[in-house]
């Protein structure tokens, strides 16, 4: 079945095309974000070469089977395994802003399981950040799961605090100062803590995922906790990360940098 829905969301339209076998449809950014930068207490943290690093995406594609999401990516250049790309992943989107599938990785900023550990040269145990400690109650330290190895999660989205939608779905108004994410550069969406959290969303999953040179995939089961398209529409985007960080190294703001949507020209 094709659906004739057009789904806006932040910035994007997307056409959505879902059948047994989904190929990914993104067909036009509608308008330029541009953010001031502010500062951001008590610390900002952002890739300083913001996406230029990001290997884009030149083909992608979403099955959907009877119980769970095949995504297969393949970029123009080599995805780095090892950090030297900077904070960067890929967003596949079934549910609007909700239970998006995220792949990602950043050295030093711990937020999964998966992720290893860093050796303390690379990332000292001094400056560990992230949300492990914070989501585990303090059983995992940010500081032994720093590594930069790729991993998946679950997340809900909203628009960067400090920018509001119209009724249309397009970001209206400026950023406030020190409003979060969105006194970050670039930042357009961030990552809704609340509604992730409240809605039980498999926030770090040990899905099935393999990076090769050009190339991951990624496996993710159907559910309410994990990804559940809801007819409205599949996207993917490629984005940068960025983040505001407390005193005592716990991130507070989650932010989306720069999402490039893909387009199949096919």
């Amino acid at each position: 079945m094709i659906y004739d829905i057009i789904l806006y969301v932040s910035d994007f339209v997307f056409v959505p095309m879902i059948q047994t076998k989904v190929w990914l449809s993104i067909i036009a950014i509608t308008g330029i974000l541009t953010l001031g930068v502010a500062a951001v207490p008590p610390m900002a943290i952002a890739d300083d070469e913001g996406d230029s690093g990001i290997p884009q995406i030149e083909d992608a594609s979403v099955k959907v089977k009877k119980n769970h999401l095949k995504v297969k990516i393949e970029t123009e250049d080599k995805i780095p395994k090892d950090g030297s790309a900077g904070l960067f992943g890929y967003a596949v989107l079934t549910s609007g802003l909700n239970n998006v599938l995220a792949i990602t990785t950043h050295l030093c900023a711990s937020d999964s399981p998966v992720q290893n550990n860093a050796p303390n040269k690379v990332c000292p145990d001094a400056g560990a950040f992230g949300l492990l400690e914070a989501l585990t109650g303090g059983d995992l330290l940010n500081k032994d799961y720093d590594g930069a190895k790729w991993h998946a999660h679950v997340l809900d989205l909203k628009p960067a605090d400090g920018l509001d939608l119209d009724d249309n779905g397009v970001i209206e108004g400026e950023a406030e100062e020190n409003a979060g994410c969105a006194g970050i550069d670039g930042a357009a969406l961030e990552v809704d803590f609340a509604s992730t959290l409240g809605t039980g969303n498999n926030v770090s999953p040990d899905y099935k995922l393999k990076v090769t040179k050009d190339t991951i995939k990624v496996k993710a089961p159907l559910g309410s906790n994990d990804v559940m398209p809801d007819g409205s529409g599949i996207g993917i985007v490629s984005f940068g990360i960025g983040a505001t960080v407390n005193e005592v190294g716990t991130i507070t703001d989650l932010c989306v940098l720069n999402p490039t949507p893909f387009v199949d020209d096919g």
